[in-house]
């Protein structure tokens, strides 16, 4: 009769072992197993930077040990134009922790700045002074005078400013 002692999944895990003969205990024992799981998950390929965006070379299917049931393997569809989050070592685990999703704007990246009304639809040129994505607000400088202004990013290098 063999009963878990720790309700973990993974690690080392105590056991009280029980050997019987019928209803009568011959021996008893404490014994401690190390489970190991593991997952079939994409893996860098190569040493990946920060920064750098994936592709389908980047990344390999491997069989890795996993310290926690929930760590989340990504699909190769989820992983390609994506960028590494910080510097990756071959052999790293690609799960959501470690890839980004590449910003719709860069900082220091040209831009057209955009004004709509009722009467007219303004355009402009501009400097993004961050990253962001569609729907967040950043902060640009109008090329015409150098002043910063704030406005909602719509499309890869438009920013809609507030009229």
């Amino acid at each position: 009769m063999v009963q878990p002692l720790d309700l973990s999944r993974t690690g080392d895990i105590p056991f009280k072992v029980r050997l019987m003969r019928g209803e009568v205990e011959v021996a008893r024992s404490l014994v401690s197993l190390r489970v190991v799981r593991h997952r079939q998950m994409l893996v860098a390929a190569r040493i990946l930077r920060r920064g750098q965006q994936m592709s389908a070379g980047d990344f390999r299917s491997e069989r890795v040990a996993v310290n926690r049931a929930g760590t989340a393997s990504l699909s190769a569809n989820e992983i390609i134009g994506h960028e590494a989050r910080m510097d990756l070592a071959e052999g790293t685990p690609l799960t959501a922790a470690v890839m980004v999703l590449p910003p719709n704007v860069r900082s220091g990246q040209g831009i057209a700045l955009l004004v709509n009304t009722e009467r007219f639809q303004l355009t402009a040129k501009g400097e993004a002074l961050n990253d962001g994505h569609i729907g967040e607000i950043i902060s640009v400088r109008r090329e015409t005078d150098g002043r910063t202004v704030r406005g909602k990013i719509i499309a890869d290098g438009q920013v809609l400013l507030d009229h």
